[in-house]
């Protein structure tokens, strides 16, 4: 007898999609939020990733402080980032905005000014700025408003300076930690501060502890021509087809790059391009916080690193 099996077959291969699809929507959680392309396989272990503190533990301590980083540190993240600026007087100040009126409050201390640049102020004018209360009046993350911050971790930020890149490298020495400095393309004077971060991590003993990072990728090239000792980064917000070749070019082993460029099948490829050219090469993506974002990143397989405003709610998942 003849077994007719053209029916079931079209009856079995709709049902097949739907489960894929089903499946699919089950592993990536259902949400957009930096949500990878699904690798064929999974990192061996959660603990390999690297939890990188975005400007410290930024959503319950002002950013780029010292007190953001020691609550980074606290938080159980593996290194903290900040960003380095020139003043007037070329002191090297951890600062992210160009400006100092978002996190100072240099407005009230040196009203009707015609410039808030950083880099218009002397280390001491920036050194009487104010730089928590903005923080605790905008509460930018809600922490405080959910009761994550104590009331004694209040007044502590109460009292919070502009750190200068010597008291950061200061804190990150004496807990035996690692730091990641971003340097601004701020025109002509960038590569100077590239020398001169250079030569503070040299006079400190700290190549092992720095990481030199910048979206100007000739910085990058300069700082690791002046100590290869020092690790660099490529910072870009998708990877390009030639990012294999910007590596080489450079001398960076590390790519920092947005956490949407892992929704782009072609910058999963140039990222798989970059992974199998050797294992000295490895990828971060910045700057991801919320919880079911985290989870998919922490077994997928192309990623080495987060950069999180959220430290501890990182740790928590590694350590699940």
């Amino acid at each position: 007898m003849e077994i007719n099996t053209s029916t079931p077959c079209r009856n079995i291969v709709p049902l097949i999609i739907v489960a894929i699809f089903a499946a699919y929507i089950l592993l990536s959680g259902g949400n957009n939020n930096v949500n990878p392309i699904m690798e064929n396989n999974n990192r061996m272990t959660e603990s390999e990733l690297t939890n990188i503190a975005h400007r410290g533990a930024r959503s319950i301590a002002p950013e780029n402080t010292l007190i953001a980083a020691r609550k980074a540190y606290e938080a159980g993240a593996n290194m903290w980032e900040t960003d380095v600026q020139f003043t007037k007087d070329r002191h090297l100040v951890l600062i992210h905005d160009e400006t100092l009126v978002r996190t100072t409050d240099v407005e009230s201390v040196y009203p009707n000014r015609n410039s808030y640049a950083v880099r218009d102020f002397t280390l001491d004018q920036i050194k009487k700025l104010d730089a928590g209360s903005w923080f605790l009046d905008s509460d930018p993350f809600d922490r405080i408003d959910q009761g994550k911050v104590t009331q004694s971790e209040i007044d502590e930020m109460e009292e919070a300076k502009v750190p200068t890149l010597r008291e950061g490298l200061k804190l990150t020495r004496r807990l035996d930690w690692k730091v990641n400095l971003e340097i601004k393309p701020v025109g002509s004077s960038a590569g100077l501060i590239v020398k001169n971060v250079v030569g503070l991590v040299e006079e400190m003993n700290m190549e092992d502890n720095v990481v030199i990072s910048s979206f100007d990728h000739s910085l990058v090239k300069t700082a690791a021509e002046l100590n290869p000792e020092i690790s660099t980064a490529l910072l870009v917000e998708e990877p390009e087809p030639d990012i294999l070749e910007s590596m080489r070019e450079t001398g960076a082993e590390t790519l920092n790059v947005a956490g949407s460029a892992l929704e782009e099948a072609r910058a999963i490829e140039n990222l798989r391009e970059l992974k199998a050219a050797g294992d000295k090469y490895t990828v971060n993506v910045y700057t991801v916080n919320e919880q079911d974002a985290l989870k998919r990143l922490v077994r997928y397989p192309l990623v080495d690193g987060v950069f999180t405003d959220f430290p501890g709610r990182l740790t928590s998942i590694l350590e699940s």
